[in-house]
């Protein structure tokens, strides 16, 4: 007897490539603006750029995504100056001033400022 996708066998496979997509750490790429590269979350897409300021959208998790930039903060020299902490890349001379993530409903967005 041969067997069909059923709706109900694409119902839990869709959820199943969701969850997968949703909350697997697919790591770290760089992007290059500028001449300079800035290492941002895989599964990211670039919004919006500016001279210095790189907007992305990711349908990945929150706290996946807070893990990837925690991971790419940590790569870089901790400036802390007036009560504001920055961080900064000597061997290219890159000052990120911010890497935020704000939270979607569908999309979470990451804004990257950088001099």
């Amino acid at each position: 007897m041969k067997k069909y996708l059923t709706p109900l066998n694409i119902l839990v496979i869709f959820i199943v490539l969701l969850v997968f997509f949703e909350y697997f750490p697919f790591g770290i790429k760089n992007y290059k603006i500028n001449g300079k590269n800035i290492q941002i979350p895989r599964m990211t897409f670039v919004e919006k750029k500016d001279k210095n300021e790189i907007k992305l959208n990711s349908f990945r998790d929150s706290s996946s995504l807070k893990s990837d930039i925690k991971s790419i903060l940590k790569q870089y020299q901790i400036i802390n100056e007036n009560n504001k902490i920055y961080y900064y890349d000597i061997k290219q001379n890159l000052l990120i001033k911010q890497y935020s993530l704000k939270k979607g409903f569908l999309m979470n967005k990451i804004i990257i400022k950088y001099e």
